[in-house]
């Protein structure tokens, strides 16, 4: 019995990693809703004498709402980019993601930080062959 590929995986070059990439925007979007609704809640999080709530809570919140836009607009252009910046950038991403997950799993092994640092890694995996298959980057297939 043969199993068969899916044609998602063979039409798309790049699906690994725009699947990775969206995983990652999707978890920094609810890590900024949480920060959101921290910094606007009652007090039950203790602040540290002269801290400003807004300014612990609202920030990265915002900061990681435009990492979350960032991300699923890298992922959305991936493939239809014919300069290569885009491919470039999502190296660098998940690059970023391999050294940051490394550490989290140097703090502390548990299921997340394994699966993050897996999930970065095949879509960093994804990238490397996604442009082997398409042609140097910046050239147009």
């Amino acid at each position: 019995m043969k199993i068969k590929t899916p044609s998602v995986l063979t039409n798309d070059r790049y699906a690994l990693a725009q699947v990775a990439l969206y995983i990652f925007a999707l978890v920094l979007g609810v890590t900024s809703g949480f920060q959101a609704v921290g910094a606007f809640s009652a007090s039950g999080v203790k602040i540290p004498e002269g801290g400003n709530r807004i300014l612990l809570f609202a920030v990265p919140a915002v900061q990681n709402a435009f990492w979350t836009i960032g991300l699923m607009y890298l992922s959305s252009k991936l493939s239809s980019d014919n300069t290569g910046v885009a491919w470039r950038i999502c190296v660098g991403v998940m690059i970023l993601q391999i050294i940051v997950g490394l550490l989290v799993l140097i703090a502390r092994v548990d299921l997340i930080s394994i699966v993050t640092l897996a999930l970065a890694a095949f879509g960093l995996g994804s990238l490397w062959v996604g442009r082997e298959v398409g042609g140097e980057v910046g050239e147009i297939s």
